[in-house]
């Protein structure tokens, strides 16, 4: 496939910008794809807490999902009652807020044969009856039923028959004391009633932020007591007393050691997979659900960890700021991330350079220690050794180079010192001026951008701050670069995210050496964002053009496949010149050798550019050739390049400013 495009910029080894391939008044196309981080459809919120319930009728168990920072999410099962998949289908309707639902309880509290809900939030309880019915639910608030109860602050429900009377009452935890009480319903199954004289304290405490589930894994028709909180524990009190009068007895080595390394814990059960045994499931702090199946029996649990259903959820913890890198040379590009707690975290590409599947391998990374908190990453070969080297920013005024020699990371205190620059740093490796050597871009908490000017070279790089390059540009607290020629003029353009959960982008109508920044609302309309946002490009998809991925404070990431034509197009084509012709490409794939079949416009000399999907030149070629005849050229990649897929840019040497072929190739060893 040939396509006539600006061109991909001449840039040292590993370098992290290519041209992104966009006409100058051409509407982008984004197209968010979530399943590209998130296969399993269930997103992570901020302390998740997972509750299920049939909202449909259709006899298998859908998904509310509270979070902190965020509505209610209600998730339909499109699957089975065996086999469930989890999709936000907008099968229900609400107008339940964040403040109102860090968590929500479900059951027909009225009696009328639908699921009703009752919020759990800043605000106290908040009931919202059903007035839909059972198969298209319609949540509506009502501000009576629940109004004066002495609830606390964030209190926590779950619904069930306590006391045996056939009435739902309601149970809470208390986050001031971590402490359980319940609400006895003194109306009746159709009418409920409830008041802060029928309130029980049952003398459960399990210390702060109390997340209690009614739930009976044994089935022996009362409700035991599943607990989570603010530490690594669950806590679980079986009802030796009876469904009419409860006694919960502590017996924690139910579910001892499920809840791992996770804080403010969220659990619950159900039977997802129809066996007729009650699995455990809970959310926490970090967001992604963990599913554990019960293959013991309800009395005698065994537990065996199930990544499937709910797995498959890139989420760092918080502050994701997501890099793409071929990090280990295998054609396709992996995802490298800086979060809150000031490490990195590393997902392999185990699928292809047309279709990501990710693979944690954060050990990779873990002879690194975070400088500070909110780290930030850039990859480049500063050295020309083959081995990528790590550029980190951090929320103290810190940038921390780190040499790859191949076997192992030394920080190198030669660059960046005695940095006074502001804080919360994210650094880009870039070829500002084109010069085929790394020059790093930073932004900071205060909405600028500074430019290291690479004065050295591509084998032995000195950075040398230069003032008052982005003059004119005013980004948002915490900004974070990405940049690329997005208008296809021959210099480089930047997009920023930051707090602000927008994107902002500047186009550069000077030059290189004296740029005049003018920002275009327009080119990334349709993408959203939340706080926080930290852009990458890479393509994924294998198509040739770069798509938008980005980070968020959440410490999740969001996809945007870019859908604009390849081809570029001149607003008056009768202006350009004729134009540099590739007539074959063969053998495509090829194995060791690739011939260019070449017609060029004018220049007496071509320039052929090989780039793998994320803009690293990994073959530079300047040729001698006849305009206006055929020229063959052959080449040969290196040895140490990847079987993959990879693109090609071939230009006119002496004209610079006239557009360049591109193409994509695969190499096969």
């Amino acid at each position: 496939m040939q396509n006539s495009v600006t061109a991909f910029h001449n840039i040292s080894f590993f370098i992290l910008v290519p041209a992104l391939i966009i006409t100058s008044g051409i509407a982008q196309n984004w197209h968010q794809n979530n399943a590209v981080y998130n296969s399993s459809g269930v997103p992570s919120l901020t302390f998740s807490a997972p509750r299920f319930a049939d909202l449909d009728g259709d006899n298998d168990f859908d998904l509310i999902l509270g979070g902190s920072n965020s509505p209610p999410v209600f998730l339909e099962n499109i699957g089975s009652t065996t086999n469930p998949f989890f999709s936000e289908t907008d099968f229900t309707t609400h107008d339940i807020t964040a403040l109102e639902a860090d968590l929500c309880a479900i059951a027909d509290l009225d009696g009328d044969g639908d699921p009703d809900l009752i919020a759990g939030g800043y605000t106290g309880l908040v009931y919202f009856r059903n007035t839909g019915n059972s198969t298209t639910p319609v949540f509506t608030r009502d501000t009576l039923l629940l109004s004066g109860l002495s609830t606390g602050n964030s209190p926590t429900p779950t619904i069930a028959d306590i006391n045996g009377d056939g009435a739902k009452d309601i149970l809470i935890g208390q986050s001031e004391n971590g402490a359980i009480k319940y609400f006895l319903n003194t109306g009746t199954s159709t009418a409920p009633a409830f008041s802060n004289g029928s309130a029980v304290s049952p003398g459960i405490d399990v210390g702060l932020y109390a997340y209690p589930e009614l739930v009976d894994p044994d089935a022996d028709g009362d409700w035991d007591l599943l607990i989570g909180r603010d530490d690594l524990n669950l806590y679980y009190y079986r009802n030796d007393g009876s469904a009419q009068n409860p006694i919960w007895v502590s017996h924690n080595s139910y579910c001892s050691g499920l809840a791992g390394n996770h804080y403010f814990t969220t659990p619950t059960m159900v039977d997802l997979n129809g066996n007729g045994i009650l699995d455990l499931i809970f959310g926490h702090y970090g967001g992604p659900l963990k599913y554990y199946l019960n293959t013991g029996t309800g009395t005698t649990p065994v537990w065996t960890e199930n990544t499937s259903v709910f797995g498959g959820n890139l989420d760092v913890g918080g502050a994701s700021n997501p890099c793409l890198f071929d990090w280990d040379s295998d054609g396709d590009l992996d995802l490298i991330s800086g979060f809150n707690m000031g490490e990195l975290k590393y997902y392999r590409n185990v699928g292809n350079a047309t279709g990501p599947a990710w693979e944690p391998a954060h050990s990779v990374f873990a002879a690194i220690e975070g400088e500070s908190i909110y780290s930030s990453v850039a990859i480049g070969d500063l050295d020309n050794n083959g081995h990528p080297d790590l550029l980190m920013g951090f929320v103290n005024n810190v940038l921390k180079l780190y040499d790859n020699s191949g076997s192992q990371f030394v920080a190198n205190s030669n660059h960046f010192n005695s940095l006074n620059i502001g804080w919360w740093l994210i650094p880009r490796f870039v070829d500002m001026d084109y010069d085929r050597d790394l020059d790093v871009v930073v932004g900071n908490d205060a909405g600028a951008l500074h430019y290291f000017k690479n004065q050295g070279t591509a084998n032995d790089a000195n950075f040398v701050l230069i003032d008052g390059y982005f003059t004119g540009i005013s980004g948002p607290s915490n900004t974070a670069p990405a940049m690329a020629d997005y208008d296809n003029d021959g210099d480089l353009d930047i997009l920023i995210g930051g707090i602000s959960g927008s994107l902002k982008y500047y186009e550069n109508s000077g030059t290189l050496g004296s740029p005049v920044w003018t920002e275009n609302s327009a080119l990334f309309t349709g993408v959203t964002v939340s706080q926080n946002a930290a852009p990458a490009f890479g393509d994924l998809d294998g198509d040739g053009d770069l798509d938008l991925t980005i980070g968020t404070y959440d410490g999740t990431f969001s996809y945007y496949e870019n859908r604009n034509p390849v081809t570029a197009v001149d607003a008056n084509p009768s202006n350009l010149p004729a134009q540099l012709t590739v007539t074959s490409v063969y053998p495509n794939p090829f194995n060791s050798s690739l011939t260019f079949s070449i017609i060029a416009a004018k220049s007496d000399q071509v320039t052929i550019d090989i780039f793998d999907l994320v803009g690293r030149n990994l073959y530079h070629l300047t040729t001698a050739v006849s305009p206006g005849n055929n020229s063959l050229i052959t080449i040969a990649l290196p040895a140490t390049v990847a079987s993959g897929i990879y693109l090609y840019q071939i230009s006119e040497s002496d004209y610079p400013s006239l557009k360049s072929t591109t193409g994509k190739i695969v190499y096969l060893k």
